[in-house]
């Protein structure tokens, strides 16, 4: 019972110290960054040592994430919209004829986004998943919660950053991974 407490309040406590990390505009020195993450580290140490290795795993990975967007939807704030409003007697704007000189770099997003971060993270989460000691289906349901999970973090990443190699290497080399350690 002290140590499911225990797990949740370094749980709750870590993602607190994360997200005020990352929302105040504190010098870096400052920041509680690192207390975070070890404060997490100890919650899954006690999930562990309350639950067992199976379900004790699993609150290690769904909790902090469950406070974390209660913590964010309590500080949501909605706001109007700013749309210039056209007058109706406008004209449509007329469509560039060299429009197409992105697309090859959109397929290749496309690509990059979809497929390869689909396989990436498939062979990842089956590969931590075995790894785990859990029980055969245990490790059919984390490894089809992980999935998604991670392929939506590469997809992102390969969308949103400027330069495109860097999430290209990790989401190949995080696939080869998992092939590798899976012995897919």
């Amino acid at each position: 019972m002290i140590s499911t407490i225990a797990a949740f309040a370094l749980g709750i406590a870590g993602v607190g110290c994360l997200y005020s990390s990352w929302k105040d505009r504190l010098p870096a020195h400052l920041r509680p960054t690192l207390l975070g993450w070890l404060l997490l580290i100890g919650s899954g140490y006690f999930a562990i040592r309350a639950s067992g290795a199976e379900f004790g795993t699993t609150l290690i990975f769904t909790a902090p994430a469950l406070v974390a967007w209660l913590l964010v939807a309590a500080n949501l704030e909605l706001r109007q919209a700013k749309v210039r409003k056209r007058k109706v007697t406008e004209k449509a704007e007329p469509v560039e004829a060299g429009g197409t000189r992105s697309l090859p770099r959109h397929l290749l997003l496309f690509v990059i986004a979809v497929p390869l971060s689909a396989a990436a993270a498939t062979f990842f989460s089956v590969a931590l998943a075995r790894a785990l000691p859990f029980s055969y289906l245990s490790h059919i349901a984390f490894a089809i919660l992980l999935m998604p999970f991670l392929w939506g973090c590469a997809a992102y990443w390969a969308l949103a950053d400027s330069k495109l190699i860097r999430p290209v290497i990790t989401i190949v080399a995080l696939g080869l991974i998992g092939v590798v350690t899976a012995g897919l």
